[in-house]
């Protein structure tokens, strides 16, 4: 590519000689050539004056830096191993590749100066290293590598070869790597093995930034036991220096993750002081971790009777969290007037009841501003709930459906028909009165049930009606119930199919009490029960009687109409092979009665720590819409019936539970001793976000110096960071990268716990990080290294982790050298003066 402004001169000065050359008493060839040597010469002496150089390739040794740690936390065993493997490094090391050796501990100290000599005397470099003068009561590993660059020259022309358990104890060496990398220095740590057992480490402690009131702390400890025996620690917590919790912990060997729970005290910051003892330390290690505890969400608990607090919102209520009770009517219609609350709680409410205004507020509080609606349970006439559509619908993420035909009423209608014939007397016509009061207590209040007798002729003794209308009267109305006559059951079943036919309910189904010793006449039995099967009334059988029993016949009307056929054996079983039929017909109910083992999906995320849920005695049947996601099910025969499901809408989740959460459906879970934990996690789950929730904080180390990364719904935020003693405030200079997303430079920030405060025009957020190295324990022999931090040195500076081979390739460095044309330039310069003199001759004169 040619240089415009370095030629533009030379054009110039052409330009200018050819015009003063018009008066040259020259011709022909000799004026050319004396113009030509002219311009020549003067560009030659001008590009001299200009410094023009030209570029070629040069081969430069390397220079290899030794850096040994001899800190207290290398015993003798490992100081041997390092002068082996110094020794067999400078075996490999290239004739043309200088070395330095320099030993650190809290100091450090240059022990062989630049120079080719090979080192191959273990036991000399064993007593060199074991010599040093430094202070080895802390590991420096900032202050070893800044030693190392002030050693050369040539940073970019040398390697380090770093022998170290990178236990650092003092300094903080992640925050000048990037100024190491600047520098072209290449770091190659190796991994320093431990020659006896390690005894108990912790490793790690951690904590979450932020929890709320009411919940408890998860704090997670890290501890390897390098021993070959199980190992026992002793644990204590402390808050504000008072000791909160203590845990005996047994350690086999390997590597544990310990989770200790710490309750929530008061909101505001919590100081959580960690300490660990082992048997074989006198003094415990400690360590601290900032937690900064929210206030209590606050719910809206909306259901039918106020007055009747439920055993959830009372179980709510001892979760910290604030209650405020309402009505459906005390509903706002308004999504602003939802905003203070963090939950909306619809509890046992008919879904007719909640207004298409209140829905769309219920709709825009969850989409646009991130709230959460939890709906447990159905309230109200259920047959009327799951069959008619309401505008709640939309917003849930089940259907209430029953298992039969969605478009017919979802009612129940059972008829018990007793054979009061005169086989039937004496205890089993007293049997069937049993039986009768045993099916009223298996329906619903909102049931239909009736009680036919027949002989020859049926009879009305309890007429088709609601349960709650015929509890109180059904002893009265069995006592007229008397055997006499014959037996005809034609008659008897053609006045059931009248009744259960002008009910319309989903679920139409007869009981059939009899020896079955009936006229017979197949062709209007096979009509009648024909006509069962088109308005879908099923018939259960059961055969009674002191001797033959038409067995035949019963089981035959059972089957054709999808009923089942029991055969009694004793008299004491009628009344519970009544509950037993009953219960299967209830089975095609919008609803499922009986014991039920609830369990988790597969697909679940939430209660991972739960293993064992309580039965249920009763749920709502319904389906998952398409995006839903399902936490608890039912397994139902060969059909998983989903129980708690969640699904996203917008910024917020709506939930919903299809069972009670109370005594009736629920006994053994508002007895359970996780009742009230498990219901404050779907609630809080579910919840919209504080506003500290949305706000994610992290350092970053791996591109270059640290950085503080900051996401966020957040509008022109400014960001400081708060020692942990509140003296001193640093502001930080955020600089967007992302619609969410910003970063800020914090190398300049000390080490330790700081209170991020971030202020944008929509929030006002806190949230505690930890800048720099994290707590070190004190400085003590057989640890094992620290590998993180050692490869993150080596992946920073460009270096491999444990193979310091590779720093002697190549032993040389190519680099580019200029070299000045001037003493080229200036002889050709008095070369083609002397020439033009010789050819104007005379002419000069």
């Amino acid at each position: 590519m040619i240089n415009l402004p370095a030629v533009l001169p030379l054009i110039a000065i052409a330009l200018i000689i050819m015009w003063l050359s018009r008066s040259m008493p020259l011709t022909g060839t000799r004026r050319v050539a004396v113009i030509l040597l002219r311009i020549v010469g003067i560009g030659a002496a001008v590009l001299a004056a200009r410094g023009l150089a030209y570029s070629t390739p040069h081969t430069q040794p390397r220079h290899i830096i030794y850096l040994v740690d001899q800190s207290a936390s290398i015993d003798p065993r490992q100081t041997a191993w390092m002068a082996r493997r110094l020794a067999s490094l400078e075996a490999l090391r290239p004739a043309q590749v200088s070395r330095t050796l320099t030993i650190f501990g809290q100091d450090a100290q240059l022990a062989v100066p630049i120079g080719h000599e090979r080192l191959l005397d273990p036991s000399a470099i064993q007593r060199m290293l074991e010599d040093a003068s430094i202070q080895r009561e802390e590991t420096n590993l900032e202050t070893a590598l800044l030693a190392s660059v002030a050693t050369v020259s040539s940073p970019q022309r040398s390697r380090v070869v770093l022998l170290s358990d990178g236990r650092q104890t003092m300094g903080d060496v992640e925050r000048i790597v990037p100024h190491i990398r600047r520098f072209g220095l290449e770091v190659y740590p190796v991994n320093v093995p431990s020659t006896i057992p390690t005894g108990v480490v912790w490793e790690e402690l951690a904590a979450p930034s932020i929890v709320k009131r009411g919940t408890s702390v998860p704090v997670k400890l890290i501890v390897s036991n390098g021993t070959e025996r199980t190992q026992v620690i002793e644990i204590e917590i402390s808050v504000s220096g008072l000791p909160v919790k203590r845990k005996r912990v047994k350690l086999p060997p390997g590597w544990q993750a310990l989770s200790i729970p710490v309750s929530t005290i008061k909101t505001g910051t919590m100081a959580l002081e960690v300490s660990v003892t082992t048997s074989s330390s006198a003094e415990p290690q400690r360590r601290m971790a900032m937690v900064e505890v929210e206030g209590p969400p606050k719910l809206l608990f909306v259901l039918e009777k106020p007055a009747q607090l439920p055993l959830l919102a009372a179980g709510l209520k001892r979760r910290e969290m604030d209650l405020s009770v309402a009505t459906p009517a005390e509903l706002p219609s308004e999504a602003g007037a939802l905003l203070e609350y963090d939950a909306v709680v619809l509890f046992q409410l008919p879904k007719s009841v909640i207004a298409p205004t209140q829905v769309d507020a219920l709709r825009q509080y969850v989409e646009r501003f991130g709230g959460g609606v939890t709906m447990v349970g159905l309230g109200g006439v259920l047959h009327d709930e799951v069959t008619h559509p309401a505008a709640l619908d939309a917003l849930l993420p089940l259907v209430f459906e029953p298992k039969g035909l969605q478009e017919s009423k979802r009612r129940v209608c059972v008829i018990l028909l007793i054979d009061r014939s005169a086989s039937m007397m004496g205890p089993r016509i007293a049997a069937t009165k049993r039986a009768a009061v045993e099916l009223v207590k298996q329906l619903a209040a909102e049931d239909l049930v009736g009680v036919l007798a027949f002989d020859t002729v049926p009879y009305v003794i309890v007429e088709v009606q609601q349960v709650r209308q015929v509890q109180t009267s059904l002893i009265d109305k069995l006592v007229r119930l008397k055997s006499v006559g014959g037996t005809d059951i034609l008659p008897a079943l053609r006045a059931a199919q009248e009744r259960l036919e002008m009910t319309g309910a989903t679920v139409k189904h007869a009981i059939l009490l009899s020896d079955g010793q009936t006229p017979f006449e197949r062709l209007a039995y096979q009509q009648q029960l024909a006509q069962f099967t088109q308005h879908q009334i099923s018939l259960s059988t059961i055969g009674i009687g002191p001797a033959m029993v038409n067995t035949e016949l019963l089981g035959w009307l059972a089957k054709e109409t999808g009923g089942t056929f029991y055969q009694l054996r004793n008299l004491e079983d009628l009344p519970r092979l009544v509950v037993l039929d009953t219960e299967k017909a209830l089975g095609r109910l919008p609803f499922t009665e009986g014991y039920f083992q609830p369990k988790r999906s597969e697909q679940a995320v939430w209660f991972e720590d739960v293993s064992d849920w309580p039965p249920l005695k009763g749920y709502f049947t319904t389906s998952a819409k398409p995006s839903a996601e399902i936490e608890l099910m039912i397994p139902q025969d060969e059909v998983q019936l989903p129980l708690l499901a969640h699904w996203t809408m917008g910024k917020g989740r709506v939930a919903a539970f299809a069972s009670d959460a109370q005594p009736r459906w629920s006994p053994d879970w508002v007895r359970w001793h996780q009742f009230e934990r498990v219901w404050s996690e779907i609630i809080q789950r579910t919840m919209r976000p504080r506003p500290t929730e949305e706000l994610f904080a992290w350092v970053e180390t791996n591109a270059g110096s640290p950085h503080l990364v900051i996401e966020g719904d957040l509008r022109q935020p400014t960001a400081s960071l708060v020692s942990q003693d509140g003296r001193e405030m640093t502001p930080l200079a955020l600089v967007q990268h992302g619609q969410f997303r910003w970063r800020a430079s914090v190398d300049h920030v000390g080490s330790g716990w700081h209170q991020l405060v971030v202020e944008s025009d929509s929030a006002f957020l806190k949230r505690w990080i930890q800048i720099g190295q994290a707590q070190r324990g004190a400085e003590a022999p057989h640890l094992p290294p620290d590998e993180s931090l050692l490869r993150h040195i080596a992946q920073d500076t460009a270096g491999v982790f444990d193979v310091p081979d590779r720093a002697f390739l190549p032993p040389t460095e190519r680099v580019t050298v200029q070299v000045p044309l001037q003493g080229m330039l200036l002889p050709l310069v008095i070369l083609l003066l002397l020439i033009d003199v010789a050819i104007r001759g005379r002419t000069m004169l």
